[in-house]
């Protein structure tokens, strides 16, 4: 299952540079809507730009994706890097 999700990270990660711009504006509602294949590729946008910030404490992607999942709960309105926090 790891290694599944490593796969699919690494192929988000091509496309990380579009959400980039974007997941800093993402809401957790925007999140929700996203078919699993945008969901990595915006976990690969947050892992990346939390990784300029906090090089001692990278997440991995399926860290981000339970805090992402569990924050967000019935927070429709909260922006996801406030749920990173």
């Amino acid at each position: 299952m790891h290694r599944i999700l490593l796969a699919f990270v690494a192929a988000a990660a091509m496309t990380a540079p579009a959400f980039a711009q974007t997941v800093d504006a993402m809401t957790c509602a925007d999140f929700a809507k996203q078919d699993h294949t945008q969901q990595m590729a915006t976990i690969a946008a947050i892992q990346a730009f939390t990784s300029q910030k906090q090089a001692s404490q990278q997440l991995m992607s399926d860290e981000i994706f339970t805090q992402l999942t569990t924050k967000c709960q019935g927070h429709d309105d909260m922006m996801v890097m406030d749920a990173m926090k």
